[in-house]
């Protein structure tokens, strides 16, 4: 009586074990512990049912099981029979390499018992024990069989595992044939090795499932963000398609305007008719001016001067961004040596100088712009060893990481809401790359007067560096 509770204390033991972790569930020490008693209950009931119905004693166990892990686990009735049937499978499978390796140990030291004891029980069942355990350590299945929670993918294993215990119900019946007694065991190896390449198998087939779920998940990520960055340059193409109307439009009719007034004005000998003539096309083309970039400041407004380049496309560049830093209350510097006129225009030309220097300033006097306090930016043509540089420091937030991690693969803008759309950074990349230029982001030190510092220097190592520190 005492072996026959042992045996099924270690069998119905692993089975509970077993069953949370092809579950994948975590056991809490409440549910330990009323596992542990069920289990308890359970391998002292074998003891009479093993005397009384020796055959159905199996079927019982497992019934129980069955009811007991529906109830503490919460589980679907469907999933429960699969997930316990195949847990009493594979403890019945481990506790058979059990008595395989205990035997093989006996015959090798010469050992033969007439009859099974006590001790060759616990040993076995401490074996059982060890390689159930080892078996969840396996990498690969550590996460249990995640596929059971889906009825579908159990009937095999359960096929399986009930083959097993209808196996192991025969060995239960006396029988003095030992050729019986082999075949059984031979087709309880047979299937204890299906079970374990039909696991292998599933969880082959769930893990490369839940990678193809991922790619698709990352594909329409992939899609949605691509759909968002359609939907963006189709409301930008929209907004500037009306621009351009507009501007096809107005252009052509101011510039018939001038010329009306120029000859008026050639034409009239009376100064003070001239002047309102002119004052007049003066505030249209202000009108317009305003409309179309947001600029209400004039050349009136400002007693300040940059200094002349001599570059007459860098001069006109600067006057017009001197008006846009003055209407956002940001001061804007000029110092240059020779490199303005000697150097500059030998490696880029003064249309794309101005492009990249437009650019770059812009988004320099929107970031001073954003500050309370100090609202500064300085631009410097400058010579380091034998090549030219243009400098362009701000008092404004760093460089953004989005502008870094996107920096010539896709337009990004971090003020969209002030009419930036990106296409400024993408132009700068591009000529700098045409010309093989370095772009270099420099971050002072607290305590500067400036914040950052963005480089283009026409070395001919086209690198790309952001955020070194500056002194």
């Amino acid at each position: 009586m005492l072996i026959t509770f042992v045996k099924h204390l270690f069998i119905i033991g692993c089975s509970t074990y077993i069953t949370p972790k092809i579950l994948n569930k975590k056991c809490s020490w409440r549910v330990i512990i009323l596992l542990s008693c069920a289990g308890l209950m359970s391998a002292g009931l074998m003891m009479p049912l093993r005397q009384v119905m020796r055959p159905a004693s199996t079927i019982i166990m497992v019934a129980v099981s069955i009811i007991v892990t529906k109830v503490i686990y919460g589980l679907e009735i469907d999933i429960s029979i699969t997930a316990t049937i195949i847990s009493y499978g594979i403890s019945y499978i481990s506790y058979l390499l059990g008595i395989i390796l205990l035997g093989s140990i006996f015959s090798i030291i010469g050992y033969h018992p007439d009859r099974v004891d006590l001790l060759s029980t616990g040993i076995v069942g401490s074996i059982q024990a060890v390689l159930t355990i080892l078996l969840f350590r396996i990498k690969r299945l550590r996460h249990g069989f995640p596929f059971l929670l889906d009825s579908r993918y159990g009937d095999l294993g359960v096929y399986l595992s009930t083959t097993i215990l209808v196996i192991v119900s025969f060995l239960g019946v006396k029988s003095e044939s030992q050729y019986i007694v082999a075949v059984l065991f031979s087709v309880l190896l047979i299937c204890g090795l299906v079970l374990w390449f039909w696991w292998k198998k599933r969880i082959t087939k769930e893990y490369l499932e839940q990678l193809r779920q991922k790619e698709r998940q990352e594909l329409q990520a992939i899609i949605s963000s691509k759909d968002d960055e359609i939907a963006m340059l189709k409301k930008e193409n929209e907004t500037f398609s009306k621009i351009i109307h507009k501007d096809n439009k107005l252009i052509p009719a101011m510039e018939l305007a001038v010329k009306e007034t120029l000859c008026a004005v050639a034409h009239n000998n009376d100064p003070d008719e001239r002047i309102l003539r002119a004052e007049k096309m003066l505030a249209q083309l202000e009108s317009v001016s305003a409309e179309r970039t947001g600029i209400v400041s004039n050349y009136e407004h400002t007693d300040h001067r940059l200094p002349s380049t001599g570059v007459l496309t860098f001069d006109a560049l600067f006057s017009y961004m001197l008006y846009k830093a003055s209407a956002k209350d940001v001061s804007l510097e000029l110092d240059f040596d020779e490199t303005v006129n000697e150097l500059i225009p030998k490696v880029i030309s003064p249309e794309d100088a101005s492009t990249l220097l437009a650019d770059l300033l812009e988004n320099a006097i929107i970031a001073a712009g954003e500050n309370n306090q100090n609202r500064c930016v300085r631009v410097e043509f400058i010579k380091k060893d034998t090549y030219p540089c243009i400098c362009i420091s701000d008092t404004g937030s760093p460089f953004p990481d989005k502008v870094k991690q996107n920096w010539g693969i896709q337009r990004v803008t971090t003020h969209a809401d002030s009419g930036g759309s990106g296409i400024g950074m993408m132009t700068t990349y591009e000529i700098c790359k045409q010309y093989c230029a370095s772009f270099l982001v420099s971050n002072f030190e607290v305590g500067e007067m400036y914040t950052k510092c963005v480089s283009v220097c026409f070395d001919g190592a086209g690198r790309c560096s952001f955020g070194n520190t500056s002194k």
